[in-house]
């Protein structure tokens, strides 16, 4: 439900009501089971998609968030840079740079593994 619905309006209540046990129960399971909160992978979930948008359009980063689930770009900003350690405009352009110039891509990617 997570992964199909999270770019959605999605919240941890809405889980809860299609579980058939307690919040406090379902966030101790999810959490035992993946070693994150719900609310964590949510934001996991928008932060992969909104990369992916990142890399394969030219939407606005406005754009950008709605589509990844974020209501305000403001919060996806500040939550991207948080997870991927660069902002939404950083990542795009270091993407397209990468796509462009093999050889570039090559060297960040030697770099990522260090």
């Amino acid at each position: 439900m997570i992964r199909e619905q999270a770019c959605g309006e999605l919240h941890v209540s809405d889980i809860v009501e299609h579980v058939s046990i307690s919040c406090s129960a379902l966030k101790e399971r999810f959490r035992r089971l993946l070693g994150h909160s719900m609310h964590d992978e949510i934001v996991h979930v928008r932060i992969k998609r909104a990369k992916e948008l990142l890399a394969e359009t030219e939407l606005p980063v406005r754009a950008v968030a709605r589509k990844a689930g974020f209501r305000h770009a403001e919060y996806m900003g500040v939550v991207f840079k948080r997870n991927v350690g660069k902002t939404p405009g950083q990542f795009r352009r270091d993407t397209q740079r990468d796509l462009v110039d093999p050889e570039v891509a090559a060297v960040h990617q030697s770099r990522d593994k260090l």
